[in-house]
């Protein structure tokens, strides 16, 4: 299910969630991340639809779910790029296996004045302490 989410996400007494939904990283294809949490606001959507003070749930959770644009174009890259050996040389790059280690390993991510800082030499966002 990573070619991003599904249309219709629901109907009238149905609501889809996860991968069922479509709801995973197009690029690493996780989504227990995303389920967790789309998951309980689904809840919380059909509780308030069926307590009266929301609006039908399928439609709401439509607007307001990720769509993973800058994933889906990575893997769309990914899918149409080099070899496996081209690939495989490039892992050897210090510079690459920095980056690569601050996506998928370090617990503050990419996007965070912490997560940048393991990309400084001599710092790994694997290493102890940090």
């Amino acid at each position: 299910p990573v070619g991003g989410p599904v249309r219709p996400l629901g109907s009238r007494n149905s609501l889809l969630i996860g991968d069922a939904a479509g709801l995973v990283s197009p690029l690493t294809a996780g989504g227990i991340h995303t389920a967790l949490r789309w998951g309980d606001h689904a809840g919380t959507l059909i509780s308030d639809w069926l307590h009266g003070t929301g609006l039908r749930p399928s439609r709401v959770f439509a607007r307001q779910i990720p769509r993973f644009y800058v994933k889906r174009l990575l893997r769309w890259a990914y899918d149409r790029g080099p070899s496996n050996i081209m690939l495989e040389a490039a892992l050897r790059l210090e510079p690459v296996r920095r980056v690569l280690e601050l996506v998928y390993f370090h617990h503050r991510g990419l996007l965070t004045p912490q997560g940048w800082k393991v990309l400084l030499p001599g710092r790994s966002p694997t290493s102890p302490g940090q």
